[in-house]
């Protein structure tokens, strides 16, 4: 039976998009690509393992993994590669994945919406109660230009020099009810956008959110088709 071995810090397309190995039910539908860039729904079962060991994140310009190291990936022309190997390789250009990077016709909306919160609830900072959620702002001066949309679920907060968004998170799943690509843009900007470097910044252990975003933003702003085919831009050294 075909398995993959994945770490805490990975993230599956499941039926309800992204969502962190480590908070993935045991029993799963995970949506999977074929060599033609085609998805299709597959149920699969999550077993923990007290294992441990190096992880790698490679990435390419469309999106980004976290791997074990031992992990093998499948190159474009069908050859698998470990994580680590790819790491070593010199030559990234010469490396080509086929990339998925829009949400799959399989994803149920209504549930999809709370794996964003959920993703977004990782990088809080403290909770208040089972509804409510506060986490920092990248930019210190985000009350000058936040989107007067996130007022519907969000307050903000000063404490020292920090801006802290305290989310609702029903109040969130309520209001995307409309239009929830306006809402995740406007939430993403609030909580990750760096006024001071002007970049979209996430945390390394909250990849889930980053390619949240990216499912949406890649088609609309950068126009990246459904299905693409990019070098390995980058690699980042194993961590331990």
């Amino acid at each position: 039976m075909p398995s993959a071995t994945l770490a805490n810090e990975s993230v599956l397309m499941t039926e309800v998009g992204w969502v962190n190995v480590d908070s993935a039910p045991v029993e799963s539908v995970l949506l999977r690509s074929d060599r033609h860039g085609k998805l299709s729904p597959r149920p699969v079962a999550i077993k923990g393992s007290a294992k441990s060991g190096p992880f790698g994140i490679v990435g390419t310009e469309a999106t980004f993994g976290t791997f074990p190291s031992e992990t093998k990936l499948i190159m474009q022309t069908g050859q698998p590669k470990t994580v680590s190997a790819i790491i070593d390789e010199y030559n990234l250009e010469g490396l080509v994945f086929e990339n998925v990077v829009q949400l799959h016709s399989a994803i149920v909306f209504a549930a999809a919406i709370h794996s964003f919160a959920a993703a977004v609830r990782r990088s809080a900072s403290f909770f208040c109660g089972s509804a409510k959620f506060a986490a920092r702002c990248r930019s210190r001066d985000v009350l000058d230009w936040k989107p007067k949309s996130v007022d519907r679920f969000c307050t903000f907060q000063k404490e020292s020099q920090e801006i802290f968004c305290v989310m609702n998170e029903p109040s969130f799943v309520k209001a995307t009810v409309e239009d929830w690509w306006p809402l995740v843009n406007d939430v993403t900007r609030v909580l990750s956008y760096s006024s001071e470097e002007e970049t979209i910044q996430f945390d390394l252990n909250n990849a889930g959110f980053a390619l949240w975003y990216l499912i949406f933003v890649a088609p609309n702003e950068y126009q990246i088709s459904p299905v693409v085919r990019f070098p390995a831009a980058f690699s980042v050294c194993i961590c331990s």
